[in-house]
């Protein structure tokens, strides 16, 4: 596209550390998961609390990850109908569609975490911890 070398490096780096992001994203998902994974043998409320500072961070990488992605397919299309000795055509693959699921889905994971740390939308308290029978005498009106 360009017969200046030195653009073209500075395309090629700037291309590099953009695709390095998305392993970055994956990694941030899979830490996660596990404080999620933890939870399934501690009864304690820390790991949802980790899970879920570790999901907005998460959610953050993966919307900046599909926005560059996106970016990167629309300024590639723009300049290249600009070419008219260039037969390539640039579409929206698999990439960029698998990217907008993931960050769809990391969304909806961390308002479900926000959820479940904060005790709302029917994520009672005592759903998880059921309230002993002595302590139930004292709901009842009589």
């Amino acid at each position: 596209m360009t017969n200046e070398p030195q653009l073209a490096n500075l395309i090629l780096k700037a291309l590099t550390i953009l695709l390095v992001l998305h392993p970055i994203a994956a990694g941030l998902a899979f830490l996660t998961l596990l404080p999620v994974i933890a939870s399934c043998c501690v009864f304690h409320p820390a790991p949802w609390i980790i899970s879920l500072v570790l999901s907005v961070a998460t959610t953050i990488m993966s919307t900046i990850v599909f926005a560059a992605d996106l970016a990167l397919v629309l300024m590639a299309k723009h300049k290249l109908r600009d070419q008219h000795t260039v037969n390539v055509t640039v579409s929206f693959g698999n990439g960029v569609w698998i990217v907008l699921v993931s960050t769809f889905f990391t969304w909806a994971a961390m308002i479900l975490l926000a959820a479940r740390v904060c005790y709302c939308c029917g994520f009672g308290r005592y759903d998880i911890y059921p309230m002993p029978y002595h302590m139930t005498e004292r709901l009842i009106c009589h």
